[in-house]
């Protein structure tokens, strides 16, 4: 006898229809078509990507670093290398990265239709409405169109490849396929541990497929809960303190309390958002208004529970249908509950229904499905215009909702036109001030966000940056000492403070706080390469040079060390090793005037006046009015000893208004009279 085949999770489909996928495809395409033409934000797309050294380049250490570390509190290395790919292709263009996350969007929501269309047997207009109603809903936006959280789009890729692979395995009964599902479920996990319910995902399909659950599908599904448990304990260990500082624990039966008021609010909050997404936001507060909406929703949310509870029991009985997509709803939002703190302090995001809310519009899909439809009779044709047309204003709310993510200012400001009393926004709009160069309206800014949120260490670091940028000192090191008083372990602060610290003067305290950093985030090319400007100030240049060559190995594209360490290596008289620092410069970036003031200098001491001059007059194309520039012109005539030329470009310089050291002027008469 042959081997017995698993059940089908449902009736064999028939083919896939291309016209309806094709439109799904070009439907999510127009919705999102704005997000191409957005920038980068400083909402944690910098510290992803435009300000991240290990995805500047592709090297065996940053590829190293990129699996063995986390990022933010986050173990994200399938991410991190897709922003090393793009970056090594790309450079720092957002539209390749706006375009990468638009096409995985557009990928997924092709999947989508292919598991809802095996989902519905073969019902291409169920499998239509349900992939639309998901792909374009406005809640996707902020997965898409922020391209810090390409890490729900690769998660959700791996995770519907999976679910699609372990479907293929309920067909064949070949394991080459459950195997495979198990290696893409991994692949969803390096994306983003929100990844790690799966496997309860799959113990629903085995319950949609036959009503039940076997011991064999259990053992089955061993290998993919010991990877869950696995990235659990990776996921716990990668939650370090950021900016956020570390609140009080309350006692046990406070936190089991407050734990659970978060978790059921939360799901009531986000089944509301589904269904209707209304005053959507990058942040939303949790105050006396929580999450922007009345404080009734949080005494309401165990009522939406034992409602969706209910409704499952119900649907245990009557349909696996509707259990399972309420099951999906659900389970895959555990991870998202709060019932294990996350990163930061986000209490719900939209975000977060990136795979959850394909449960709901699996819902939404089955009124067009045989059973239910069939049971809809009198509603039969209007029931697909009414689900086209909301399609239609969700795809008009998505479209206009991707040019909110246009850059900080559109972002913030839409934040703060709908909830104006949320810290966060504020403090980013200050940043976004600071920037347009009105540091006191930046502070302002910071103000208000401390004025809502005392204990925001984030707000007190920028607003101590921009007191110290309009130069009020004291201002400034009062809002540093706050900093790490609310949170010892902010890197940032610290690194700011040393700045400042070098700024007036005071490089023995800025050594030692840049130490201080470094014990944080012990792999920062900057923190390194600005204590080495410290050690310069202090004269001690061996210290100095060493820095600077410690933030080169860590970040090989980031240029300031180099050129410190070359210019540095030139006042030392070590004017071979320079050449490589201040040739490296250039290459990087052609455009700065003190590369080639100091390459024109090594050359002098190397005895080649020609390059030297060359270099000189390069300075000067960048910058006509460079003194430093025009001075060491007249140094290099004097070297080689042609008088009339260094007279001649004196008279000149001094008929312009330049200044000329004495000393060469000195130089250029005693050559001239031979003495």
């Amino acid at each position: 006898m042959g081997k017995k085949k698993p059940p089908a999770a449902v009736e064999a489909p028939k083919k896939i229809p291309a016209g309806l996928l094709l439109a799904v495809v070009g439907l999510t395409l127009v919705a999102f078509l704005p997000a191409l033409t957005n920038g980068f934000t400083h909402w944690d797309d910098d510290v992803y990507v435009t300000d991240n050294p290990l995805v500047a380049s592709l090297t065996w250490d940053h590829l190293k670093a990129i699996f063995t570390t986390s990022h933010y509190g986050v173990y994200v290395p399938l991410t991190m290398l897709s922003y090393s790919l793009e970056y090594a292709l790309f450079g720092k263009n957002p539209a390749a990265f706006h375009a990468t996350n638009v096409v995985l969007h557009v990928v997924n929501a092709g999947l989508v239709f292919g598991l809802f269309f095996w989902l519905f047997g073969g019902n291409g207009l169920a499998a239509f409405f349900a992939a639309a109603l998901f792909s374009v809903h406005p809640l996707r936006v902020e997965s898409v169109a922020w391209i810090a959280e390409r890490k729900d789009l690769l998660c959700a890729l791996f995770f519907f490849l999976s679910l699609l692979s372990f479907r293929r395995y309920g067909e064949s009964g070949n394991r080459r396929f459950l195997r495979r599902s198990l290696v893409l479920f991994l692949c969803s996990l390096l994306s983003k541990p929100m990844a790690l319910t799966l496997p309860f995902v799959l113990l629903l399909m085995d319950h949609l497929a036959s009503g039940r659950i076997t011991h064999k599908a259990l053992r089955e599904k061993i290998p993919f809960f010991a990877l869950s448990l696995v990235f659990v304990v990776i996921a716990v260990l990668a939650n370090q303190p950021g900016d956020t500082p570390p609140a009080a624990a309350p006692g046990l039966l406070a936190l089991v309390f407050q734990k659970t008021a978060v978790a059921l609010f939360s799901l009531a909050f986000y089944l509301l958002k589904i269904l209707l997404p209304f005053k959507l936001a990058a942040v939303y507060p949790y105050t006396e208004k929580i999450a922007g909406l009345p404080p009734v929703l949080l005494y309401a949310a165990p009522v939406v529970f034992a409602v969706l509870a209910a409704a499952a029991v119900l649907a245990l009985k009557r349909s696996k249908k509707v259990f399972f997509g309420l099951g999906f709803f659900v389970l895959t939002l555990v991870p998202i509950l709060q019932l294990v703190s996350l990163p930061g302090n986000t209490i719900v995001a939209d975000r977060y229904t990136y795979i959850p809310g394909l449960g709901i519009t699996f819902l939404a899909g089955l009124l067009l499905a045989g059973d239910f439809r069939a049971k809809l009779r009198p509603a039969k044709v209007l029931l697909p215009i009414a689900l086209g047309a909301v399609i239609l204003a969700l795809s008009v709310s998505t479209f206009g909702r991707c040019r909110v993510w246009k850059d900080d200012r559109s972002l913030w400001t839409d934040v703060l036109e709908k909830y104006p009393d949320v810290a966060v926004a504020h403090d980013k709009l200050g940043l976004v001030r600071a920037a347009d160069g009105d540091q006191e309206t930046a502070i302002e800014e910071y103000s208000r966000a401390i004025a809502l949120d005392g204990s925001y260490a984030g707000a007190y670091n920028n607003r101590a940056v921009a007191n110290g940028r309009l130069k009020r000192y004291d201002q400034a090191l009062a809002d540093y000492e706050k900093v790490i008083d609310l949170n010892p372990s902010y890197a940032d602060a610290f690194y700011n403070l040393g700045n400042l610290y070098h700024e007036i003067g005071r490089d023995e305290s800025a050594v030692e706080i840049y130490g201080r950093a470094l014990e944080k985030t012990p792999k920062s090319a900057p923190i390194y390469n600005n204590r080495g400007l410290s050690y310069v100030a202090l004269n001690e240049l061996e210290k100095a040079r060493a820095d600077f060559s410690k933030a080169v190995e860590i970040d090989p594209a980031f240029a300031l060390p180099r050129i410190n360490r070359g210019l540095l290596l030139v006042q030392l008289g070590r004017f071979d090793e320079s050449f490589e620092d201040l040739n490296a410069a250039v290459a990087m970036n052609p455009r700065i005037p003190n590369v080639y003031l100091a390459r024109g200098l090594a050359f002098a001491g190397k005895g080649d006046y020609d390059k030297a001059l060359s270099d000189f007059d390069a300075v000067l194309r960048l910058k006509p009015d460079d003194e430093e520039a025009l001075n060491q012109r007249v140094r290099l005539f004097l070297m080689k000893k042609d008088a009339k030329a260094a007279l001649e470009e004196i008279d000149r310089l001094q008929a312009r208004g330049f200044r000329i050291d004495p000393a060469l002027v000195q130089w250029a008469e005693k050559l001239k009279t031979g003495r």
